[in-house]
């Protein structure tokens, strides 16, 4: 089993995960622990050795959250994010979840003390609704693509997510006002068929967008949009189903 530890606070431990996405594949477990009696013996009072001015130093560190991919056996252990309360800690753990694919209760990272969570199914999924703006100086949009993007991993869907974004604002769906749809919950109303609840996931790493097309492509025709985004999924080997919408 190959072991990589990472000792920092929680902010920098989220920005480790998104960093090092390309060695990290799908997680098919994971522990974390609040009380430093809960944690198991093999992961408390850890020596970590360093080098500080020349010298040789150790300290003992405890890692509260364990991250297992077992098919490549792989762990990964981080002391700077845990659960229990409504803090930074918590927070980091329920960022490199979601992060990593893994759905889940989110809110469970700060009301439990204690989880150990076993068969995990990751899904790396982008669903996008995409828009074309009417003009510049309103927030009326035309719907022209419906479009899901499968990865096979976490590096995959981030490294298309940030070439999507050379092409449009993408924001949450659930945040997008749509004027001619009139949809109470916009959020499942498009892509209600997908096998896990979307209604804990943060802003930032939503599965289902909006994506609303910036200045230069909002000229370019609909046929050459779904091109650009299907190249954009082949590139980083997604599965990709895309609707075109008819001109009204």
């Amino acid at each position: 089993m190959e072991i990589i530890r990472y000792c920092a606070d929680p902010h920098s431990t989220v920005k480790y995960i998104k960093a090092n996405l390309e060695f990290i594949d799908n997680i098919t477990s994971f522990e974390v622990y609040f009380n430093d009696e809960d944690i198991p013996e093999v992961y408390r009072n850890v020596p970590d050795v360093y080098v500080y001015d020349g010298k040789r130093e150790s300290q003992n560190r405890n890692y509260t959250l364990i991250l297992r991919d077992d098919e490549n056996e792989k762990e990964f252990w981080f002391s700077g994010a845990t659960c229990g309360y409504g803090g930074s800690g918590p927070s980091a753990t329920k960022q490199i979840l979601q992060i990593l694919g893994i759905k889940f209760d989110y809110n469970r990272i700060s009301d439990e003390k204690k989880i150990i969570e076993k068969n995990l199914v990751s899904y790396h999924d982008i669903n996008l609704m995409v828009y074309r703006p009417k003009n510049m100086l309103s927030m009326r949009r035309e719907k022209i693509l419906k479009v899901k993007l499968s990865f096979k991993t976490a590096h995959q869907k981030y490294r298309a997510k940030a070439a999507l974004k050379c092409i449009g604002y993408i924001q949450p769906l659930r945040n997008l006002i749509e004027e001619h749809d009139m949809v109470e919950d916009i959020d499942t109303f498009y892509f209600r068929d997908i096998p896990y609840s979307t209604e804990k996931e943060w802003a930032e790493y939503a599965t289902n967008n909006a994506l609303t097309l910036n200045r230069i492509y909002s000229k370019i025709q609909d046929e050459t949009i779904k091109e650009i985004i299907e190249n954009i999924g082949y590139s980083f080997n997604a599965k990709i189903e895309i609707k075109m919408y008819e001109k009204l």
